[in-house]
């Protein structure tokens, strides 16, 4: 058997190879034309005067060989070069080799047609013999430019012996050439694409594409990559037999950064022996150099004489990449064609090799020929044809996707079944999520699907959108914005669902649909509902939580562990007129006992599991009959998007998809969103969008109401949200314009307003543009066993539409509709319902939150943003607006900085005034200001953080004050005498007295606070002591990494008085219900400032976490994120958390989409924390009581387990959440929480 036979098990298929003689014709003529030749000559090289063969010095004899003459190269003063420029050189026979003497034939200037070596009988190419042609000059600026190939044309038989070899490896298109260049670190191309590399923005993540020349007769160099060359073209045809017990080497080179392309190996003869190897391999990547692996070349081998192929090993994969990190190349092409046989068949193979995957064997427009309808692709090849095929969904479509959660199942040593929590969250070492295995304590599933999940009529507009792969290798976590939360669990995925769609518009000219699928774990694929697949899932009956094949222990968590279903045929006749689901289910496979007890002892998280789609393709033949759904289609479309979902100027609407009503769920007094999106591959010009009155219509739909009349309410019955009440907003995409040449941070794309991904939308604002154009943004980086960047997606012009409804604290519970109109150029007015579902319940307002959040409010950002002078009337103005928007989000926190450097401010709200006799006066004009707009915008603080001093950073000496000088209203730094000193209360005894009674006044020092911020503990003994004497009744709020509730200053200063604490550490563990703590009186407020765990660039589902997350951890509130940039990064602050939650908008700060999603988050919180009062507080029936309990509970429980359904789709349980707050409510017979 034939290695390659043995090596991919296809020992089945060549005794169906037929018998035809492909070359009969042509070897009887030549026959023939031989026959009279004179008496052979034998010529032997010498090399005595030059390389020149044509040179007849160089050969016994004193001439050169002709058609009579026997060649022998065996050694010699020099090596031959036989230049073919003027025509093809006929001899009787070669011999090549043989001896210890390197004996290398070099043909110049050669082609495959005419400027060939003809030998009339036998080629022996024996040990140290080599074959070969000079290096191609061509540039490749067409494809078949090349100027030197190796055509050989024999009589009688070409045998290469061991040790021999025809090489043309290398010998192709030279560095930066061929016909399509590859990027900077980017593999060649040639039968398979290039992988990326990473040397520059230009080139990593960049594919090396469309792959070019012919698959059943090969005559093509190999492309090169920017530092190597290709491998060369060996075109061998033969009257008799080829025997290879050496090489045919055709592949490209490796050097620097990414390899060359393999290049072309075309061998016709009768026969095919031996057990030596062919190759047209694509050069590697080389690691030092992060480059990509080049792609495979092309072998054909077809035969007159015989049905099989010898022992040779042929091998056309493509390069591996330069590390984990890098493109390994996609495999070239080996067509194999047996005597008798009309055409041949086609394998596509590719090794397992280093690197990230996603080059293709790429059969489109450039591949001229007949391609075989036998394909065999194995092992880690990706095969497409484009040729009159249409790829209608690949990973590049956007998929609805749903996942099922329980446990992990564990393949302990001894072969037992074992279920385990493996990042339990009690009693755990860990707050960060670890490995810490134990016995599961339930095995309980998430939320199902329905079960015609995989069917047409599913309506799965509620499943959040993605692209592949699904999830993202190496841990669910992954780009996941509460990663380090201990919620964020892995290996708990049981099941991944997902439903892409595409067209059929000529059913009845189909003629073929084939799918291939790489994932890991089993799958289970229907078309159209009905079961096509199934591969390492048992049973055929459906089963979501069924249990994939276990994998071999030897290979468990390594990319062996990839599994494929390649070029699958699915029947045509499932295919449907219209709109076509291809429904994806994996399972996971059991975990590995050693794999496990590796983890646990490394200690660590973000480990494999035994579940993924990695990849995959549907393709139908002819194009013409389908409508692709692999990118964004042309026009201008709406299309639906939950305000949770984050979304990109990559995305677009699925043409197979109905518009369906926008549906909030609200409460009364609250503020709650949803969206709609418009998008288009051109400049969308004039968008406009309005929103009607909204009508009463019924029960809400907590209640079950669905826009039908009903008791306590009917259509047209005076009840009603009048427009007024929604707000219409547009969120503006992070990069705006062309961005700078050099942009690398989001700060850097946006022109300094936003620090979120340059691919996402940040502010809102209510004037719509004229023009939208077609966005600039690169790609999102994502991770896949390393990096990998879409280069293939295009941005397009994308307007994300918010309607936020502002509902008033009197409105009547129940169900109002009414209509959004958008309107634009190219897209006809088109009306999409509006349902607004308002809860019994009434949220009480942002002062009576028992959340407290404490965001961080820098008044000299705004200032500069908005180009104003510090403590204007119009920065005044600006401020309030920011501090009235994060009041309604439950932080009502007050910075009032003293004195500069307070915290990374320039100047103090009071002014030192220094008079003649050396005392100073103070100006508190600003001061006064700014507690104005306070109480304008924000009521009563809470609390009033009044900042003087602070820890010393590593480099800072000195504290300051601000002085005035009123002559010129110029404001300069004082140095402020050591705190220890007279000189210190002399300097701040005054400005304290009338600070005081100031804020006195206003009724607010209750709630006032001396600051302090420090790496570790609490104010230092000199600041204490004149804090003493200063204010000997204050309190303080002190953010430092080991606050807690009992806090104790490790001075033992009984005036330390801890009231607000701000921790970097003590996050605390969310528990079931674990508000409950928030009940209980607390002398100290608690919040943390969720360091590493959210960022201006979080998802927005997950920025809608944090609220929930907080209170369910016994903490009072999230601390120290930023809202409008910068400030403070030690111990903790906006550079470390949320840089800034507000927008500078052009007339001032707005919300953003992460706003808008963290106070709603604040709104269920405080929904949930009012359920548990009535709980505990025992008000309710017993029927209630029991609802509300258990409804708690579940919420808790699918939250703490990290379940889908509250993670990625909340909309239905935040509605029945608010439900049951309504039913609190409305038996407790009160309009506001007590």
């Amino acid at each position: 058997m034939n290695r390659m036979q043995s090596k991919h098990g296809l020992s089945r298929i060549w005794p169906a190879l037929g018998a035809v003689a492909m070359m009969a014709a042509w070897m009887a003529g030549s026959a023939g034309a031989w026959a009279a030749e004179p008496p052979a000559n034998v010529r032997t090289w010498t090399g005595a005067v030059s390389a020149n063969w044509a040179d007849g010095g160089n050969w016994t004899g004193g001439a050169a060989p002709g058609a009579a003459d026997d060649v022998v190269i065996d050694g010699g003063k020099s090596q031959p070069v036989l230049d073919l420029a003027t025509g093809a050189v006929t001899v009787k026979s070669l011999t090549l080799g043989g001896k210890t003497a390197a004996a290398t034939l070099s043909l110049a200037n050669g082609n495959v047609t005419d400027k060939i070596l003809i030998i009339k009988g036998d080629v022996t190419v024996g040990t140290n013999g080599v074959l070969t042609h000079a290096n191609e000059t061509a540039t490749g600026t067409a494809v078949g430019d090349e100027t030197q190939r190796l055509g050989l044309e024999v009589g009688g038989n070409l045998t290469i012996g061991a040790g021999g070899a025809i090489r043309v490896a290398g010998c192709g298109y030279a560095k930066g050439a061929g016909p399509y260049k590859a990027g900077s670190s980017s593999g060649g191309v040639h039968g398979g694409e290039g992988g990326f590399g990473f040397l520059n923005d230009s080139g990593f993540g960049v594919r090396t594409t469309p792959t070019y020349g012919s698959v059943p007769s090969p005559v093509t160099a190999g492309g090169g990559s920017a530092y190597c060359a290709g491998g060369g073209v060996a075109v061998l045809r033969a009257a008799g037999r080829v025997s290879v017990n050496g090489v045919i080497d055709a592949t490209g080179g490796s050097g620097i950064g990414g390899g060359g392309a393999g290049g072309s190996v075309n061998i016709r003869a009768g026969e095919l022996l031996g057990n030596g190897s062919i190759s047209a391999k694509g050069g590697d990547g080389v690691p030092s150099c992060s480059g990509g692996g080049a792609g495979g070349g092309r072998i054909a081998v077809v035969l007159t004489k015989a049905a099989t192929f010898g022992s040779v090993t042929m091998s056309a994969a493509g390069g591996t990449g330069g590390g984990k990190d890098m493109g390994y190349g996609a495999a070239g092409t080996i067509y194999l064609q047996g005597a008798g046989q009309a055409a041949g068949m086609l394998i596509v193979s590719n090794p397992p090799l280093v690197g990230v995957g996603g080059a293709r064997t790429l059969i489109g427009p450039e591949v001229p020929g007949d391609v075989p309808a036998d394909v065999r692709v194995l092992d880690r090849a990706r095969y497409v044809v484009t040729r009159d095929t249409s790829v209608v969904l690949d990973n590049n479509s956007l998929w609805r996707h749903f996942e099922v959660q329980r446990c992990a199942y564990v393949r302990t040593d001894d072969g037992k079944l074992e279920t385990w929590d493996l990042q339990p969250l009690t009693g755990r070492k860990h707050i960060w999520p670890k490995v810490d295995p134990r016995t599961a304590a339930s095995t309980a599933p998430s939320t199902l699907p329905p079960a015609d999940w995989a069917g047409l009529a599913m309506d799965d507009s509620a499943w959040p959108r993605v692209r592949l792969p699904r999830p993202v290798p190496g841990g669910r976590s992954g780009g996941r914005g509460d990663a380090l939360r201990p919620q964020s669990r892995e290996g708990e995925t049981a099941a991944i669902l997902l439903r892409g769609k595409f067209e059929v518009k000529k059913a009845d000219l189909l003629k073929s649909c084939r799918l291939s699928v790489d994932y890991v774990g089993g799958i289970v694929v229907t078309v159209n509902g009905k079961e096509v697949l199934r591969r390492h899932v048992p049973g055929d009956k459906p089963d979501l939580l069924a249990l994939a094949e276990d994998y071999p222990k030897d290979v468990f968590a390594s990319e062996a562990c990839d599994r494929y279903a390649r070029e699958i045929s699915i029947p045509v006749a499932l295919l449907r007129p219209g709109v076509n689901v291809l429904a994806i289910e994996v399972h996971a496979a059991p975990y590995n006992r050693a794999y496990v007890k590796m983890l646990e002892a490394a200690d660590q998280g973000g480990f494999w599991e035994p579940i993924g789609l990695l990849s995959a393709q549907m393709s139908v033949s002819p194009a013409a009959a389908v409508v692709a759904n692999v990118a964004r289609p042309a026009g201008i479309r709406i299309w639906n998007c939950a305000p949770y979902d984050t979304v990109s100027v990559f995305d677009y609407g699925d043409p197979g998809e109905s518009l369906r009503p926008v549906a909030i769920h609200a409460a009364r007094n609250s503020v709650f969103s949803g969206r709609l999106m418009v998008s288009s591959d051109q400049t969308i010009k004039g968008l406009k969008a309005t929103v009607s009155d909204l009508a009463f219509a019924g029960p809400s739909l907590a209640e079950g109401g669905a826009g039908t009349p009903a008791s306590g309410g009917t259509k047209g019955s005076g009840a009603s949200l009048p427009s007024s009440a929604m707000q219409v907003r547009y969120a503006v995409p992070v990069v705006t314009g062309a961005p700078p040449a050099n942009a690398s941070s989001p700060g850097e794309f946006s022109g300094g307003k936003s620090s979120v991904a340059p691919h996402r939308f940040d502010g809102l604002l209510e004037n719509i543009p004229a023009e939208i154009p077609v966005s600039q943004a690169p790609a999102p980086m994502e991770t896949f066993r390393g990096r990998m960047e879409r280069k293939v997606m295009t941005p397009g012009a994308v307007a994300p539409l918010w309607f936020t409804v502002r509902v008033p604290r009197e409105a009547k519970p129940g169900l109002y509709e009414g209509r959004v109109t958008i309107s634009a150029e190219g897209l006809p007015s088109t009306n999409v319902p509006l349902r607004v579902s308002i809860s019994e319940w009434t949220l009480p307002d942002p002062q009576d939150f028992r959340m407290h959040n404490f965001a961080y409010n820098d008044p000299e950002v705004v200032a500069g943003q908005h180009g104003v002078p510090l403590w204007s009337d119009r920065h005044f103005e600006l401020q309030g607006r920011s501090q009235a928007l994060m009041a309604e989000a439950g932080s009502r926190q007050v910075f009032v900085n003293l004195c500069p450097g307070a915290l990374g401010n320039s100047e103090g709200l009071v002014r030192w005034i220094k008079q003649p006799d050396g005392s100073y006066k103070h100006d508190f004009s600003a001061f006064d200001k700014y507690l104005d707009m306070v109480a304008k915008s924000v009521g009563k603080p809470f609390p009033l953080r009044l900042n003087c001093w602070r820890e010393l950073e590593p480099n800072q000496k000195d504290r300051w004050v601000s002085l005035l000088d009123p002559a010129t209203g110029k404001i300069s730094r004082m140095k402020q005498p050591a705190l220890d000193s007279k000189e210190a209360l002399a300097l701040w005894k005054p400005v304290f007295d009338e600070v005081l009674k100031k804020i006195k006044a206003r009724g607010w020092l209750d709630v006032t606070a001396l600051g302090w911020i420090a790496g570790q503990e609490g104010p230092t003994e000199d600041v204490v002591g004149l804090a003493k004497q200063l204010w000997p009744e204050a309190v303080w709020g002190i953010l430092s990494h080991d606050m807690t509730r009992d806090w104790k200053d490790r001075l033992g200063n009984p005036w330390v008085k801890l009231r607000y604490a701000q921790t970097c550490y003590s996050f605390g563990f969310p528990s079931v219900r674990g508000y409950r703590e928030l009940l209980q009186p607390q002398s100290v407020v608690l919040c943390n400032t969720y360091r590493w765990c959210w960022s201006d660039s979080t998802p927005l589902n997950d920025q809608r976490r944090v609220g929930e997350d907080i209170v369910m951890s016994g903490r009072d509130g999230v601390s120290d994120f930023g809202v409008n940039g910068g400030g403070v990064s030690w111990p903790s602050g906006p550079a470390l958390t949320q840089n800034a939650m507000l927008y500078p908008g052009p007339d001032g700060p707005v919300a953003t989409e992460r706003y808008e999603m963290f106070r709603e988050g604040v709104e269920m919180a405080e929904a949930l924390i009012f359920i548990e009062r009535a709980i505990q507080e025992k008000k309710l029936t017993p029927e209630l009581q029991q609802k509300a309990e258990k409804a708690l509970e579940a919420r808790s429980k699918a939250f703490l387990k990290d379940w889908f359904v509250i993670r990625d789709m909340p909309a239905e349980e935040d509605g029945k959440l608010l439900g049951l707050a309504g039913e609190v409510e409305k038996e407790l017979g009160k309009g506001k929480q007590k």
